[in-house]
């Protein structure tokens, strides 16, 4: 399935402060302080050709457990766009035991409009947006995470664990006719779970101006594990970022591969071209 890319553009109230760099925490401007946590507000517009005007807002909590590890971080944002689109994302990473282990989380919730062009690059690039054409509505739920443990310097290793589920319904007449959604249905309940090996010499994770992030992650999801679908994803990512002439200005690139295979991988789990967390602007 190909998706439009999406851009959404965020406007914070409070932006990571350049000075941050040096080795001693500065808190940002706008963030307020209640001991050791640090609570930056976020709201702003945003605009995408699938769900037009939206408002988004929502808090980053950050809390840092020791002097070692970096500062632990969980943003919490709420959406509301004029299609009547509603997203809900908590996405708390953890850094214990003097960055020893790792804990990522994510928890995302979707009610909302969204678009099916079809599988493959042909039927993504030719398939007109519209609602006779690719809009549906699309209910979904995803509950995700895992923990790692450092093994080498800058090197990690643990387990991930993922659940998620969709429910498509309203579909356009095309979309209804489409091969692949007659073949597979409009509802999935997807359990998986696997390893994850992460390579992270990043300055500062949330907002970094120096280093690497490479990471490999393997997941199967079976039905014994409390789904309905069989299939494996292979999820390789790769970004680096360097710091130009004075600080704040960063050369960031990303490079990401994710192969799906299997018995039948659901229509709603096939790899995107564009989505809402591709880029970091």
């Amino acid at each position: 399935m190909i998706s439009r890319a999406r851009a959404v553009a965020f406007v914070a109230l409070a932006l990571a402060s350049q000075a941050a760099r040096s080795e001693e925490e500065e808190k940002p401007k706008l963030a307020f302080t209640f001991g050791k946590f640090w609570i930056t507000p976020i709201l702003g517009p945003g605009y995408t050709p699938e769900l037009g005007f939206l408002i988004a807002g929502g808090t980053l909590v950050s809390y840092k457990f020791d002097d070692v590890s970096p500062r632990s971080s969980a943003p919490i944002s709420l959406s509301y766009s004029s299609t009547g689109a509603l997203v809900f994302t908590v996405k708390p990473s953890f850094y214990l035991l003097e960055d020893r282990l790792r804990v990522d989380a994510y928890l995302g919730i979707k009610d909302m409009t969204d678009n099916y062009f079809g599988v493959g690059y042909d039927l993504g690039s030719s398939t007109t947006l519209g609602e006779t054409t690719t809009q549906y509505h699309r209910d979904y739920r995803q509950l995700n995470g895992g923990a790692m443990w450092r093994v080498w310097p800058n090197l990690y290793l643990g387990g991930w664990l993922d659940l998620n589920r969709t429910e498509a319904t309203k579909l356009a007449p095309q979309m209804a006719q489409d091969p692949t959604i007659a073949a597979q249905g409009t509802y999935f309940k997807n359990t998986g779970v696997g390893p994850i090996l992460r390579y992270d010499s990043r300055d500062f994770p949330q907002n970094a101006f120096e280093g690497v992030f490479l990471q490999a992650q393997y997941l199967f999801y079976r039905p014994g594990l409390g789904g309905t679908t069989n299939y494996s994803i292979i999820d390789l990512d790769y970004r680096q970022y360097l710091s130009l002439d004075r600080p704040g200005v960063t050369l960031a690139w990303n490079v990401r591969t994710r192969h799906g295979s299997g018995e039948q991988v659901p229509w709603t789990e096939l790899s995107l071209l564009g989505s809402a967390t591709d880029l970091r602007g």
